[in-house]
């Protein structure tokens, strides 16, 4: 009887006591550059941002490897670093290079966003919108990125929010070469 009353108590100051989280704060040691470069070909993406933050951070402590993709008007740098690794210290780091590259950066260019990822940044919603009239699909886009983007962002506790697959309007020109 003694030992089953123990129990029971044992029991009860551990539910009590104990946290309880669906997703615990882990750290993923890997830190995302974005980069919005306005009216950029891939190629100027390449040369004139990410090759600078390529090498600006090979030498940073313990950097695993560097992962840098140059798309039209964007681009990103993903950075792994060894598991134990202070990611708080190493972010500081990150945001202070990247001060120091923006001088040779391109006027135009807004700052280039440094991202820490988190376990908890993990998506919990993900909405996909589509027009019924494939013909307004732009328009679509163009409201998702204008509106809707913006207003999710103002919502308590939304961090990021992603958009991908927008379409933008296209100018084709064609030579009749008869």
């Amino acid at each position: 009887l003694l030992s089953f009353l123990g129990a029971t108590i044992f029991s009860v100051m551990a539910l009590i006591n104990l946290p309880v989280s669906l997703l615990p704060p882990i750290q993923i040691p890997q830190i995302v550059i974005k980069v919005n470069a306005p009216d950029t070909s891939p190629i100027d993406v390449e040369k004139r941002i990410m090759a600078q933050i390529r090498e600006r951070f090979l030498s940073i402590n313990n950097l695993i490897d560097i992962e840098t993709q140059a798309n039209s008007e964007s681009g990103s740098a993903q950075l792994y670093f060894d598991f134990g690794t202070d990611m708080n210290l190493t972010y500081v780091a990150v945001n202070e290079g990247i001060d120091r590259l923006t001088a040779s950066f391109p006027e135009d260019l807004p700052r280039p966003q440094v991202i820490k990822i988190n376990a908890t940044d993990i998506p919990v919603v993900k909405l996909q919108i589509r027009p019924k009239d494939a013909s307004r699909f732009v328009e679509i886009s163009e409201f998702v990125k204008n509106v809707l983007k913006k207003r999710i962002e103002q919502i308590n506790g939304v961090s990021l929010v992603d958009i991908n697959g927008l379409s933008s309007e296209e100018i084709s020109i064609s030579f009749d070469e008869t």
